[in-house]
C-alpha cells in the first residue's frame, strides 16, 4: 500500500486510540466522562413528526465531537502538555490583561489573547466532556417544554444514566456514561376551530381577508412555533398597507384545550393603542391603529454620518421627490427616480422601503445608505396621516487606480495573476461602471501530451503549481444599471436591470500552442421573479476572433492522430453567438436548512450567418465553408444546464448534491465545435480523480500517448455528491464520489467508442471518489482534494473498476515502455489544488 495512505490510516488509528486511551487523564477525579447521549421515544402516535435531531439540539450536554469514527478533536487536546498549557494560559492572561488596559484607555475594545498552547487546546483540540446532572435534567425539561410547544401537552421526558464499564481501560469503573432520554410524547392536540377577532374597526374589515391568507387551517397539529410565524405574517401584511407602527406584540392568542379529544379552539385578537384618557390618571380607552400615507420625500445626496444635522445648499423638485445636493448632480434626476420606491400620497408600504433601500445600495456609488421615517404628529385637514422619508446617500469615491493580485482557479489549472485596474464608479451620471485592466499572468496548464509519469505526491503538486502558459491582454467593461436602448422606468423596480459591453485582446503562449484572441460581448440581464431570485441574462452579441499558431511537436501529433475532430478545434475560427440563461438560487440565508440553485442556457452561433451567405451565393472555401476575412465562422448549437441541492445538517455538516447535463451539435460551417465550447471532464471543479481534460471521450483510449490532456466532446454528463463537515472554523474536511464522462455527437472512426449511445454510456461513466481539506480564511476558501480512479471506462471491459485485474492494461504499459510497469490502484490518484468550493 502506498505510504501517503498508510500515513492517512496510521493518522485515523492513532488519533482514535489516543481519544480512547487518555481520556482519564484529563477527567478529574470527582468527574465523569460523558461518552455519547441519544434519545428513545416510546409510544408514538401517526402523528408524531418530531426528529431526534430537533430535540438533541436542545440538550446541553455536549459530546465529544466525532470525525470518521474517532474523536481527531479530544485526541488532540490529550497531546497538549498541560503543564505547558497551564504556564501558557497564565502567561497569555497577564499580557492580555496589560494589552486590553491600553486598548480601552485608547477607546477601543478589549480583545481575547490566546497562546499557540491555548490554540492547540481550545480551537483545534477539545477537552473531554464531562457528564453533568444538572445540565441533563434541564435537557429532559427543555425537551418536554418543546414538544408541549408542538402539540403534545402531556409529553414526558425521563433521562437515563447508563455506566459503561467496557473498553480499554476497564479498571475505571463508573467514569464513563451514555445518557439516554426516554421520550413520551403523547397525543398531539389539533386545532378545531379558528376566529379571529379585532378590537380596531379598520383592520376587523380585513380579516376575512387575513383569515384566507393564513397559514393556520382547521385541524392543523397546534404549534406555538407557526402561531409566532403567523404573527409575523400578520404584522408584515398590515405594515404594507399603512399600518407603519404595527409591530406583532399587537397580536395575541387565545387557546382553549379544556374542550377535550385533544382538541384546541384558537382565537387570534389583534388589539388596539391603548390611549390615557384626559384628566384620568389610570384610565384609558382603545383607539384605532393610524394608517399612513407616504408624505414628502427626500433624497439627500451629499449626506456626511459626521454631520447629521448639515443641509446641502440645493434643493431640486423632481418627479415629487426632493433631492438635495451641493450644486451639480451627480447622479440623472431619472436614476434617483426610478432607483426609489416610495412615491408621495402613496398608502405606506414597508416592502417599498426596503427596495428602495436595497436598491440604493447595489448602484455601487455610495458608502452607506440609509432610509429614515418620521411621522407628522398631526393628520391633515382631510384626518390623513403621514410619514416623511428620507433618503440618506453617502457618496464613495467615484475612480480607483491600482493593481489587484490573484491566485485564479480555471477549469482545474491554477494560475497567478495581476490586474492593472482603472475603475470609474459613475461615468456618464447614470451610475454606469467603467473597468479598463491589464491582466498578466501565468498558468500551471498542462501540454496536451504527457509522456512522462508523475511516480509521487510530490510531482503531482510540482504539476499543479507548474507555471508553464503566459498571458496578457487589455479588458475594458461597461455595466449600465438598466435595459439596453430603454429608459430606466421600462423595467420593473424590483427586476435588477442591467447591460454589460465588454471587449478584450488576450495573447497567450502556452506550450503546444500561440493563440490571440479578440473579443466583444454585449449582454443584458434582469431578475424576472424576485421571490424565486429567477435571473434571466440574455447575451445579445458575442464576437470572437481565435487565431492559433501551433508548435511544430504539436502540428505533428495532429497529423500522426489524423483526427479530423481534434485539427478543426486547433484550428483559426471565428464566433458569432447569442446565448441566453435563466438562474434560479433558492438561497435566503447563510444558514438555511435545504435550497438548491439551478442555471440552464441555450446558445447558438453562425446558423442565421450561414442562411444569409446561402441566399446571397457568396463563395465557398475548399471544404465547402463561408469565411469571413480568410478565417471560417463557427455554426452549432449548445444547451446546458446545471443543478445543485444543499442540505445544512448543522452549522458544521453539509450535503451537497450536483448534476451537470450539456450537449452541442455542429453544423455544416465549422464541423467540429470550437475548442473553448467544447465540454472537457476531470479537474478541481468536476470529475477530481481525473486531471482536467484527460477523461473520455466514453471508453476511448488514446494509446500513443502515455496520458492526454486534449480530451473535449459534445455530450457532458456528470453527478457529484459531497460531505462537508467541519473540523474548527478554519480546517474543513470534506468526502466526495463523482460520476461521469464526455461524449461525441458523430461516431469517429479515429476515436472508437467515443461517440454516445444510449444502450452504452452507462457503462462508460467513469467513476471516482475521496477526500479533501479546505482552509477557511474567511475571505477565501483554499482546498486541496485527492481523488482515486474507482471505475475507468477507458480500459476494457473487465478491467474497469478498481478491484478487477489488470492484465489487458499491464501488458499495454510493458510495450509502450512507459515510467510505470504495473497497474496500481493508489498510483491512480489525482491531487487537486482550488480556490473556492468545487459548486
Amino acid at each position: 500500500m502506498h505510504k501517503f495512505w498508510i500515513y492517512i490510516i496510521s493518522v485515523i488509528l492513532v488519533s482514535a486510540c489516543i481519544s480512547s486511551c487518555t481520556i482519564f487523564h484529563s477527567i478529574k477525579e470527582n468527574e465523569v466522562y460523558l461518552k455519547k447521549q441519544k434519545i428513545e421515544v416510546h409510544n408514538t402516535g401517526k402523528d408524531y413528526k418530531v426528529s431526534n435531531e430537533e430535540l438533541m439540539s436542545l440538550s446541553k450536554l455536549k459530546p465529544n465531537r466525532r470525525v470518521l469514527a474517532a474523536r481527531f478533536n479530544l485526541g488532540i487536546y490529550t497531546l497538549v502538555p498541560k503543564k505547558a498549557l497551564a504556564r501558557s494560559e497564565l502567561r497569555s492572561g497577564a499580557r492580555c490583561q496589560v494589552r486590553n488596559e491600553k486598548r480601552v484607555q485608547k477607546g477601543k475594545a478589549a480583545e481575547p489573547c490566546i497562546s499557540l498552547w491555548m490554540w492547540m487546546a481550545y480551537t483545534i483540540g477539545e477537552p473531554p466532556a464531562a457528564f453533568d446532572s444538572t445540565k441533563m435534567n434541564k435537557s429532559a425539561e427543555q425537551m418536554r417544554l418543546y414538544l408541549a410547544k408542538q402539540s403534545y401537552f402531556n409529553a414526558h421526558v425521563r433521562p437515563e444514566v447508563v455506566y459503561k464499564n467496557k473498553g480499554i481501560v476497564r479498571w475505571r469503573k463508573g467514569k464513563k456514561v451514555k445518557v439516554i432520554y426516554h421520550i413520551e410524547p403523547g397525543s398531539a392536540f389539533r386545532i378545531r376551530n379558528i376566529e379571529f377577532k379585532s378590537e380596531d374597526s379598520g383592520i376587523s374589515g380585513r380579516l376575512n381577508e387575513l383569515k384566507e391568507r393564513s397559514i393556520l387551517h382547521e385541524n392543523d397539529l397546534f404549534n406555538v412555533d407557526k402561531l409566532d410565524k403567523e404573527r409575523d405574517e400578520i404584522a408584515a401584511y398590515l405594515n404594507n398597507r399603512g399600518y407603519y407602527d404595527f409591530t406583532k406584540d399587537y397580536i395575541v392568542y387565545d387557546a382553549d384545550s379544556t374542550i377535550g379529544k385533544q382538541q384546541i379552539d384558537l382565537k387570534i385578537n389583534i388589539k388596539g393603542i391603548q390611549e390615557a384618557i384626559s384628566g384620568s390618571s389610570d384610565s384609558t380607552k382603545i383607539i384605532n391603529h393610524r394608517r399612513y400615507y407616504i408624505g414628502e420625500v427626500y433624497i439627500n445626496t451629499v449626506y456626511n454620518p459626521r454631520q447629521p444635522d448639515y443641509k446641502p445648499k440645493d434643493t431640486l423638485y423632481y418627479d415629487n421627490l426632493y433631492i438635495l445636493s451641493n450644486g451639480e448632480l451627480s447622479l440623472r434626476p431619472s436614476l434617483l427616480s426610478y432607483t426609489s420606491s416610495v412615491i408621495p400620497r402613496e398608502i405606506y408600504q414597508k416592502s417599498k422601503i426596503d427596495l428602495t433601500y436595497k436598491r440604493f445600495s447595489q448602484l455601487g456609488v455610495f458608502k452607506s445608505v440609509t432610509v429614515q421615517m418620521t411621522p407628522r404628529l398631526q393628520a391633515d385637514s382631510a384626518g390623513l396621516n403621514f410619514v416623511d422619508v428620507r433618503v440618506l446617500l453617502r457618496p464613495s469615491r467615484k475612480q480607483r487606480l491600482g493593481f489587484d493580485p490573484r491566485v485564479t482557479n480555471r477549469s482545474g489549472n491554477m494560475g497567478i495573476y495581476l490586474n492593472f485596474l482603472y475603475r470609474h464608479k459613475n461615468l456618464r451620471g447614470g451610475a454606469e461602471q467603467l473597468d479598463a485592466r491589464v491582466l498578466g499572468g501565468f498558468e500551471a496548464a498542462q501540454t496536451v501530451v504527457q509522456t512522462a509519469g508523475e511516480s509521487s505526491v510530490g510531482d503531482q503538486i510540482q504539476r499543479n503549481l507548474r507555471l508553464n502558459t503566459f498571458e496578457v491582454g487589455p479588458e475594458i467593461t461597461l455595466k449600465i444599471p438598466r435595459l439596453p436602448f430603454m429608459a430606466y422606468a421600462r423595467s420593473g423596480k424590483r427586476a435588477e436591470p442591467s447591460t454589460l459591453y465588454s471587449a478584450l485582446l488576450n495573447y497567450q503562449i502556452r506550450p503546444d500552442y500561440e493563440r490571440i484572441l479578440a473579443q466583444f460581448n454585449f449582454s443584458s440581464s434582469f431578475i424576472e421573479n424576485p421571490d424565486k431570485v429567477r435571473k434571466i441574462t440574455w447575451d445579445i452579441a458575442e464576437f470572437s476572433i481565435i487565431k492559433i499558431n501551433k508548435s511544430r511537436a504539436f502540428e505533428n501529433f495532429i497529423e500522426r492522430l489524423r483526427d479530423r475532430f481534434l485539427a478543426n478545434s486547433y484550428s483559426d475560427h471565428l464566433i458569432l453567438a447569442s446565448r441566453l440563461s435563466m438562474t434560479i438560487n433558492t438561497q435566503k440565508s447563510k444558514f438555511q436548512k435545504t435550497y438548491f440553485y439551478w442555471r440552464s442556457l441555450f446558445e447558438g452561433a453562425g446558423n442565421m450567418l450561414r442562411g444569409i451567405y446561402d441566399l446571397t451565393g457568396a463563395k465557398k472555401d475548399a471544404n465547402g465553408s463561408f469565411e469571413i476575412a480568410g478565417i471560417r465562422f463557427a455554426q452549432y448549437i449548445k444547451g446546458e444546464t446545471d443543478f445543485r441541492f444543499y442540505y445544512n445538517v448543522n452549522t458544521r455538516n453539509q450535503f451537497v448534491t450536483r448534476g451537470n447535463i450539456g450537449v452541442g451539435y455542429s453544423y455544416l460551417n465549422l464541423p467540429v465545435l470550437p475548442f473553448e465550447k467544447s465540454f472537457f471532464s476531470g479537474g478541481a471543479n468536476g470529475m477530481r480523480a481525473w486531471q482536467a481534460r484527460t477523461l473520455g471521450p466514453g471508453s476511448y483510449r488514446d494509446y500513443t500517448a502515455q496520458k492526454t490532456f486534449n480530451n473535449i466532446g459534445d455530450i457532458k454528463l456528470e453527478f457529484n455528491f459531497e460531505y462537508r463537515f467541519k473540523l474548527t472554523q478554519m480546517f474543513q474536511m470534506a468526502l466526495f464520489a463523482d460520476a461521469g464522462n464526455i461524449w461525441l455527437v458523430r461516431p469517429d472512426i479515429n476515436r472508437p467508442g467515443a461517440d454516445f449511445k444510449l444502450d452504452q454510456f452507462a457503462g462508460q461513466l467513469a467513476i471516482g471518489g475521496g477526500m479533501g481539506l479546505r482552509l477557511d480564511f474567511q475571505y477565501f476558501l483554499v482546498r486541496l482534494d485527492v481523488g482515486l480512479q474507482i471505475k475507468d471506462p477507458s480500459m476494457v471491459k473487465g478491467e474497469r473498476w478498481f478491484f478487477e485485474p489488470k492484465d489487458a492494461y499491464n501488458e499495454t504499459i510493458r510495450n509502450k515502455q512507459w515510467s510505470f510497469s504495473e497497474y496500481n490502484f493508489f498510483r491512480t490518484r489525482v491531487f487537486n489544488l482550488g480556490i473556492g468550493f468545487p459548486f
